[in-house]
Formats: structure tokens, sequence, C-alpha cells
């Protein structure tokens, strides 16, 4: 048994160094060639996109209760 631990400690080693220098981008993409399972980051444009769609929802809310708080006056 120790002697597999030590193959396994060997193979995960060798990988670590092998991959040390890619990108994150190229990290990802051998993650997925190998059948890994990857957890992705949004994009910033998936960022920005939810914090435009979250203003724009609360801006609408803010219009929506100003016409309702007008009709009540």
């Amino acid at each position: 048994m120790s002697a597999t631990n030590n193959t396994v400690k060997i193979i995960a080693t060798t990988l670590k160094g092998l991959l040390e220098p890619l990108s994150e981008a190229e990290k990802i993409a051998v993650a997925k060639e190998v059948g890994l399972p990857v957890k992705e980051e949004p994009t910033k444009r998936e960022i920005d996109d939810a914090e435009f769609t979250s203003w724009l929802a609360d801006s609408l809310n803010k219009d929506k209760r100003k016409r309702h708080a007008r009709q009540q006056a």
C-alpha cells in the first residue's frame, strides 16, 4: 500500500510541476480535457451584466414607488 501512495505522490508532484507555469485559462482547459469537474468563475462581462440588471430592477422599482406615491397624493 505504501508503494501505491508513493507512486500517487510522485505523479501528483509531477503533474503539479507541469501545470504550474500554465495560465489559469490553460489549467481549466487541461482539467476539462481530462474530464475533471471544473467550477468556472463568472466572467467580467457576466458580472457587469448582473450588476446592470440589478441596478435596472432597483431603478424601475423606485420609479414604480414614486408613481404610486403620486397617485395616492
